[in-house]
């Protein structure tokens, strides 16, 4: 594996070069990406964001072996404190807020929504005091929220003001 190609190799370096010590992960889902960034040997806080209950237990099991690893309650994080409702995949990494696009599902059935769940969902501003001090840390927060993007950032206006990095994986 060299960082040119290795999506997650690269951002484990970015990570070790720029110090940061934590990592704000949106959309974690069953905790791919947190965890790619520990095989890389990222030693650092991880605190991850789940709304899809079915995930959110299989990140719970996924996290207990690393001490660095935190799991936020089961929530959405958006532009708004509240309930929201979930459109769950057949494939969990399709699950969104949003409703999916037919075509999208007519390319990949598996993407199609097979049930919707409600969940809490709160500005990421209001939320992340529960776990950290931001004000202190320097911060990659990434996002992956299958086209709710936009909305994360509209919740997170002070988190943004100190945040070291920031990677959107956009659909």
């Amino acid at each position: 594996f060299t960082p040119s190609a290795s999506e997650e190799l690269r951002t484990a370096t970015i990570l070790k070069n720029n110090d940061i010590d934590l990592v704000i992960d949106i959309g974690a889902n069953t905790g791919q990406f947190a965890e790619s960034l520990i095989d890389f040997g990222y030693e650092k806080e991880i605190i991850s964001f789940e709304p899809v209950p079915a995930c959110h237990e299989i990140l719970q099991k996924r996290s207990k072996k690393y001490k660095n690893w935190i799991i936020a309650e089961r929530c959405a994080i958006g532009e708004k404190d509240g309930e929201i409702n979930i459109n769950v995949s057949e494939n969990s990494v399709f699950s969104s807020i949003l409703k999916i696009k037919d075509w999208h599902s007519h390319l990949k059935p598996n993407s199609e929504t097979i049930k919707v769940e409600k969940a809490p969902i709160y500005k990421l501003d209001s939320v992340i005091g529960q776990y950290t001090d931001i004000s202190t840390r320097k911060v990659l927060l990434k996002i992956d929220t299958q086209g709710y993007e936009e909305q994360v950032l509209k919740g997170a206006s002070e988190v943004l003001k100190n945040l070291t990095g920031l990677k959107i994986e956009i659909p």
